[in-house]
Parts: structure tokens; sequence; C-alpha cells
């Protein structure tokens, strides 16, 4: 595992995918500010293309209903 995050700089979840975003989400303090902080992550991701940015705006959307 070390030689893959040392080449490519991202980590193997071993335990699944669920089992570890469970982890991670229980540690969150505020929905609200993880939701904004993301959302401005995904802005200003010059990487993510307009539909991703589109898919997001629209599952906010779908909270505020």
């Amino acid at each position: 595992m070390a030689k893959i995050i040392k080449e490519h700089g991202c980590f193997v979840i071993t335990n699944g995918i669920l089992p570890t975003l469970k982890s991670y989400l229980r540690l969150i303090n505020s929905i609200e500010d993880f939701v904004m902080n993301y959302s401005t992550l995904i802005e200003l991701d010059p990487e993510l293309q307009a539909i991703h940015k589109v898919k997001w705006n629209e599952i906010l959307s779908s909270l505020d209903n």
C-alpha cells in the first residue's frame, strides 16, 4: 500500500468505500459547513467538467426542497 500511495498519491481503501465514508462522515461537526466548503472546492476545481458542477447544484437544490 505504501508503494501505491507514494507512486500515485492516493490511498487504498481496504475495508470498502461505504464503511470508510461512514467512519469519516461521523467526524464532521457541521454538515452545513461541510457542504458549503465542499461546494466551494467543486466550484474552484479546474479539472471538474461543467456537467459535474451542474449535477452538484441539482443535488443541493433537491436538499432544499
